[in-house]
């Protein structure tokens, strides 16, 4: 059986279309991804929480920590890669991943700051 993700995928300039694509089964077990953002370079960035339950610890009581996690899907939706994942000290329970020119701002549902990344590796956007 297949699982599949999809929704409504905006550019830059407010044109969408309707995405469907298989999720891989490493990227499904316990991610649960938020917002998609397409960029020029038809690359998908889905900013996503790897950990439900402790999303949920964090929604209600800020203290506890929720991992944070970045995937990219590639132009023709066969390449999922996790670009970014981390225990939520650096930013907890992340929501968006954007690039401008080699920098990846991670956001936040409940941090009050996004976490500013420094990409050296131009494979990854």
């Amino acid at each position: 059986a297949k699982n599949n993700a999809g929704g409504l995928l905006f550019d830059n300039n407010g044109n969408y279309k309707i995405i469907e694509f298989d999720v891989p089964y490493c990227w499904r077990k316990e991610s649960e991804c938020i917002n998609i953002k397409l960029y020029s370079n038809d690359n998908i960035y889905i900013g996503a929480h790897p950990k439900l339950f402790d999303f949920l610890k964090h929604a209600k009581d800020k203290s506890s920590l929720a991992p944070s996690q970045i995937f990219k899907i590639s132009n023709d939706y066969s390449l999922v890669d996790e670009i970014y994942l981390n225990d939520g000290n650096d930013i907890s329970a992340s929501t968006v991943g954007a690039f401008y020119n080699d920098i990846l701002l991670i956001g936040a549902l409940f941090d009050n700051h996004f976490l500013h990344c420094q990409i050296d590796n131009q494979s990854i956007y």
